[in-house]
């Protein structure tokens, strides 16, 4: 035969309800409403990024890239040109990069998602044809030398798809935020704030 189910009154029910706000109260200074709707915030913030992120690919655009950076752009247009002429990619780079992280690896930047470098090498790195790229690339670092190895697709662990959805939300509600159609900002929190507050002011609280 099955287990018989344990019989739990409404009163049993009441008491526990009755002592789980209490200690609600007591620890976190929370009423029963305040927690309620803490819960229904965050039921309606999981339904909006599901509603926003339905049509979300999970397929993550990585590539394999390396490059040789240095301040000035004829050094960088000297560089390449010696490259096409058949010199070794990773001997110039170990020689001439300001790279530190990666000059002594031939420049190897490994494989990495699309979005991860700054714009101008990003779009290089993301859009060229893979192979040597045929003119320096200049971003706030200096001039590159971009080979882009290796270009493709895979699918997106479960945990890094939740952060995508997550940053798609993010992006999404500051974007809300900075509205002022939709958003009216008070001062008077400013009034809440103690001019000069110190360690003695708040123990006595």
């Amino acid at each position: 035969p099955l287990p018989s189910a344990t019989p739990y009154t409404l009163e049993g029910y009441n008491t526990v309800y009755g002592d789980f706000n209490t200690r609600l109260t007591r620890i976190t200074g929370l009423t029963n409403a305040d927690l309620r709707r803490l819960v229904e915030t965050n039921l309606l913030r999981t339904k909006i990024i599901e509603a926003m992120t339905k049509d979300t690919s999970r397929d993550s655009l990585e590539a394999k890239s390396r490059h040789i950076l240095v301040a000035d752009e004829k050094t960088a247009k000297d560089l390449l040109e010696r490259i096409k002429k058949g010199e070794d990619f990773a001997k110039i780079a170990a020689e001439f990069s300001t790279d530190l992280s990666n000059k002594d690896k031939g420049g190897e930047l490994g494989t990495q998602p699309d979005g991860f470098f700054v714009p101008e090498f990003n779009t290089i790195v993301f859009t060229a044809p893979v192979g040597l790229y045929p003119e320096p690339v200049k971003t706030t670092f200096g001039y590159h030398i971009i080979e882009v190895q290796s270009r493709g697709t895979r699918q997106m662990t479960d945990d890094e798809f939740d952060q995508k959805k997550q940053d798609i939300f993010s992006k999404w509600i500051i974007e809300q935020r900075t509205n002022k159609t939709l958003v009216t900002e008070f001062d008077k929190w400013k009034t809440s704030i103690p001019n000069t507050p110190t360690i003695d002011s708040v123990n006595q609280e």
